[in-house]
């Protein structure tokens, strides 16, 4: 992390779900002398908990979350606050105006959102516009030679709304990394290889084939 900030790269992004927080409390060590000289991104809302408001979207869980992630990050605002996913049980209203408190408060600058389409994206912009409050600065979406999707329809809500579009996923899991090759089976400790695994222990003990899930 050093070496990236010496070579000019201070954008830290990671999300509160990450390691189950440690990659935030990892993160926060690491930049706690250098906090000034870091874009601090950070995510909230795919947590997966028993507990209704301990997880999710709603007002409640949102200022929960955002003081867990600063205490993690040892800081005392987030330049960039994130919807992970999509969360259809919260009407966008809800999210936004808290975000907007959160920003008022400052212990986020910038909010944004991340694996969302654009429909969603013109929504949240809409009612943003309607009440006066904070906009969304940026969208976080996979991108990849092999996954395009970004460019048929986030582009052009991107251009039209002002918003920044950041990716992850550039080498599409590692599919462009040269570590498969045709005809050849994924190495037992690989993602690929992980993943059909699951799919054949998930797929009986829920009722569904390997293709559905």
């Amino acid at each position: 992390m050093d070496e990236a900030l010496e070579f000019g790269i201070n954008l830290i992004d990671t999300s509160n779900i990450y390691g189950k927080g440690e990659s935030e409390r990892t993160i926060g060590k690491a930049i706690k002398n250098k906090r000034q000289i870091v874009v601090l991104a950070t995510k909230f809302g795919a947590e997966t908990a028993d507990k209704v408001n301990q997880s999710g979207a709603s007002r409640r869980w949102i200022r929960t979350a955002v003081e867990q992630s600063l205490s993690r990050l040892q800081t005392d605002y987030i330049d960039l606050y994130q919807l992970h996913l999509p969360f259809e049980f919260v009407a966008y209203e809800e999210i936004l105006w808290t975000l907007n408190d959160l920003v008022k408060e400052g212990k986020i600058q910038h909010i944004g959102t991340s694996n969302h389409l654009g429909w969603q994206i013109v929504q949240a912009q809409n009612i943003s516009d309607r009440y006066g409050i904070q906009r969304i600065a940026s969208e976080q979406t996979p991108y990849s030679i092999i996954n395009r999707k970004m460019e048929f329809e986030l582009a052009e809500v991107a251009q039209r709304y002002d918003l920044s579009l950041f990716v992850y996923s550039p080498l599409s899991g590692g599919l462009l990394t040269g570590k498969y090759k045709a005809g050849q089976a994924a190495r037992s400790d690989s993602r690929a290889a992980v993943l059909k695994r699951v799919c054949r222990y998930v797929g009986p003990a829920i009722g569904r084939q390997q293709t559905q899930i």
